[in-house]
């Protein structure tokens, strides 16, 4: 799981699945859930009513059937006030590696400034 904290910038969300990713893959991100039917996906989070509030998203990820979910890891790979960059790694990631010395994650969440 992963946390964004954001307040001035109104954020988007770009969800990117690798040639990697297993179709019971599901990315969280806030209420919406997004699973690889779609290479590229876009989310436009809801900016909080009271402007003095600093809102969050949170980024989970889960791997195998709803009723025995097994949580993927989320690693944030570079951040900034404005931006952040993550990488989505499900348990069973590295059988579905080209070469055992690459690592290619499940999907990437970036989130970047709207405007």
């Amino acid at each position: 799981m992963a946390k964004f904290q954001y307040r001035e910038i109104c954020p988007r969300v770009l969800i990117t699945f690798t040639k990697f990713s297993p179709p019971e893959l599901r990315i969280h991100i806030g209420t919406q859930v997004f699973v690889p039917s779609i290479e590229t996906q876009i989310y436009d989070p809801p900016h909080p009513s009271d402007p003095h509030e600093t809102a969050g998203l949170t980024v989970t990820a889960f791997t195998g059937e709803t009723s025995d979910d097994k949580e993927a890891e989320v690693r944030r790979l570079f951040g900034t006030v404005a931006e952040s960059l993550f990488a989505v790694y499900s348990s069973d990631n590295t059988s579905r590696q080209a070469h055992p010395d690459l690592t290619v994650p499940d999907a990437y969440v970036l989130i970047v400034p709207c405007h």
